[in-house]
């Protein structure tokens, strides 16, 4: 909306009958006459351009707040997902330390032969 705003005063806004720069007589499918007779840099849109509008807000509205959804949910599963790796980090731990454990335990309980 504030580029309507930007560009309507950048051409001098709407004239007496209706019309602005570069649109010519199609601007009343975008822009209501002023209802003064000086040039009028305010934004007036028609029904239907404001309908549209509305639509198209409601419609981004809902995508967003999909999308928030969806990311609220995909966050949760990192979250899940970073707990069951810190638990499956920590049980590979006891269990390499067991295994050490083992191996010494057994290496040092055999003894080679000794040379002849």
């Amino acid at each position: 909306i504030e580029d309507d705003v930007l560009f309507l005063e950048a051409v001098g806004g709407v004239y007496k009958k209706g019309t602005v720069y570069g649109l010519g007589c199609e601007s009343e499918a975008y822009y209501e006459r002023p209802t003064t007779l000086r040039h009028s840099a305010r934004v007036t849109y028609t029904p239907s351009v404001l309908s549209q509008m509305e639509a198209r807000l409601k419609k981004s509205e809902n995508e967003l707040h999909i999308a928030t959804t969806s990311l609220k949910k995909s966050e949760e599963e990192v979250h899940a997902t970073r707990k069951e790796l810190k638990a499956t980090k920590e049980e590979l731990s006891v269990r390499i330390a067991s295994l050490e454990a083992l191996i010494n335990a057994s290496s040092s309980s055999c003894t080679p032969p000794p040379c002849t």
